[in-house]
């Protein structure tokens, strides 16, 4: 499924020099993220990655797409009875918006790019041969 949403991903960026003027153009980001998801001095995360296709339409708007995937695994012997435990969760986040960008002279600019999306959170694991997972959006 990751495979699939990068790939088109890479799609869109190859459409979207062609359908972007070289005065407009359009920007690629793609990063490593790394969501901490403790409490209390526990050092626990997640981690993952975001790429984001912003085409713009002119020098101050832009229209952005957004990916990003977090996950965590673990996998244990149970000391009992040798048994494996195996623990998993993913988080899969689609958001698109505007970006709107303010140009101060030729070396820096501020921007604001409000999103809106969904995400696909699931979880899963095995115990002694017994499996089981959900999955919500």
């Amino acid at each position: 499924m990751t495979r699939r949403l990068v790939l088109s991903m890479a799609l869109m960026l190859a459409f979207a020099a062609s359908a972007l003027s070289q005065d407009r153009g359009f920007e690629v980001f793609g990063g490593y993220s790394y969501q901490n998801t403790g409490s209390q001095g526990v050092s626990q995360g997640m981690h993952g990655f975001n790429v984001a296709l912003t085409g713009n339409m002119s020098k101050a708007l832009g229209i952005t797409g957004e990916i990003s995937r977090h996950s965590w695994g673990m996998s244990m012997v149970d000391p009992i009875d040798a048994s494996v435990i195996d623990v998993n969760t993913s988080v899969l986040g689609f958001r698109a918006g505007p970006k709107l960008t303010s140009h101060m002279g030729d070396t820096a600019s501020v921007f604001v790019q409000p999103t809106v999306g969904f995400y696909r959170m699931s979880a899963g694991g095995s115990v002694a041969g017994f499996t089981g997972s959900t999955s919500a959006t």
